[in-house]
């Protein structure tokens, strides 16, 4: 009988001891983010409610992941690395990048959704099974791999889902997807756009002009930047008399000695951004001058005027990235509007990470007796480039909704 009753009160107990515990599990958890640092206290707010942690900025409304963001990085240092191998170690001109290609990307991903063009998450791993597939294949014994070496496919494929995040991808094939699978169609050409192509075809023109990215202003303000002693004080001052200093671990201000260089960065990446927006401002200024605008502007953003020979657009738009404006709607808009061989200028024309003034030098029209090979799929390549000025100018006209808020400071 004893024996019972000892039984029922120690079943009693484990509950009570249960309840008791879950108690004091919630209450010490809710003291803990009360009373630790007050930075300490937001970041461990933000990081359990998923505001803003480790956060690269905003596009629009929407934050950025980290995990997004470095795969934008990579995308970019792989390009730079090909094609610019002098910029792929310069991680400003590799964030600026990545900023842009996230724009990119949210401004295709918006096109796509108003036309009810979706890829879908299972598309995606579809994909990268197929990759892994491939991977396998490629590492097999006859390949040159011993059998220890050789990743099973799951393996492979479990290795290729975790590199990029899975969102990344879907944006990224939406956006190639939505160019190449669906607005490519059969566009029936009229007699009158044959003959504005040939009149193309016989265009010709010579243009002068500077093209730079933001990274190119940033790097050329860095050696002018001073920061006083007692701008840093000031600042430090200021932290701990609005509260807004951080704490250590023990719940102490550092001292200014140990704040010193985190206030000095921070600071100089603020007067980054204040004068890269004062000198964009005297570069559009320069542009209604009388007088050697180009060469100003040249001076102005630290870029080299540059030209280009007597070519047709199509030739310029070949040109393999270097020259990124042709296609802009805005600079296919002033070709006709501006007077060419009177000095004057137009711009800016933006394209991802590019900003270019181009001052319209020359136009001529040759009679094409050339015999060019024919295109294959002539009317397939005239629906191409009619879906692709039709897309951007979309794509320039979406952008300006979606600004984006960079974390350059938290990201080199």
């Amino acid at each position: 009988m004893l024996s019972e009753e000892k039984e029922e009160l120690t079943v009693k107990d484990k509950i009570i001891r249960f309840i008791g515990g879950l108690f004091l599990t919630i209450l010490v958890g809710t003291l803990v983010i009360t009373f630790i640092p007050n930075e300490a206290g937001q970041n461990s707010s933000r990081l359990l409610t998923g505001q803003d942690s480790f956060s690269a900025g905003k596009i629009g409304d929407e934050n950025i992941t980290m995990d997004y963001f470095q795969a934008a990085r990579r995308d970019c240092y792989q390009r730079y690395k090909d094609s610019q191998p002098q910029a792929a170690n310069d991680a400003t001109a590799i964030n600026s990048c990545a900023y842009s290609g996230i724009k990119n990307l949210k401004v295709n991903n918006v096109i796509a959704n108003s036309i009810g063009y979706e890829v879908s998450v299972q598309k995606v791993k579809e994909t990268i099974y197929e990759q892994a597939k491939q991977y396998h294949k490629e590492s097999s014994p006859g390949a040159g791999y011993a059998d220890s070496e050789k990743l099973s496919l799951e393996d492979i494929y479990k290795n290729l889902l975790r590199s990029v995040p899975l969102n990344y991808r879907q944006d990224m094939m939406t956006a190639i997807g939505l160019f190449q699978d669906y607005l490519i169609n059969k566009l029936e050409i009229s007699e009158d756009e044959k003959n504005t192509k040939a009149d193309a075809d016989n265009l010709r023109v010579v243009l002068n002009y500077v093209q730079f990215s933001e990274a190119d202003l940033l790097n050329k303000l860095d050696s002018t930047i001073k920061i006083s002693d007692e701008e840093l004080k000031k600042d430090y001052d200021d932290s701990v008399k609005n509260g807004t200093a951080p704490k250590n671990n023990k719940g102490e201000i550092p001292s200014f000695e140990e704040r010193k260089a985190i206030i000095y960065n921070k600071l100089k990446s603020e007067k980054k951004q204040t004068l890269v927006a004062e000198l964009k401002g005297k570069i559009q200024a320069a542009k209604s001058g009388d007088k050697d605008v180009l060469k100003t502007i040249a001076e102005l953003s630290g870029s080299k005027t540059e030209s280009t020979k007597k070519s047709t657009l199509s030739d310029l738009s070949k040109s393999g990235g270097s020259i990124r404006f042709p296609s802009n709607s805005t600079f296919l808009k002033d070709l006709v509007e501006i007077q060419f061989g009177q000095n004057k200028v137009g711009g800016p024309y933006v394209d991802g990470d590019k900003t270019a003034y181009v001052e319209f030098n020359e136009l001529v029209f040759e009679n094409n007796k050339t015999n060019k090979k024919e295109d294959t799929n002539p009317e397939y390549s005239a629906d191409r480039m009619k879906i692709y000025t039709i897309l951007e100018e979309i794509n320039q006209s979406v952008a300006g909704r979606y600004p984006i808020y960079r974390k350059l400071e938290k990201v080199d």
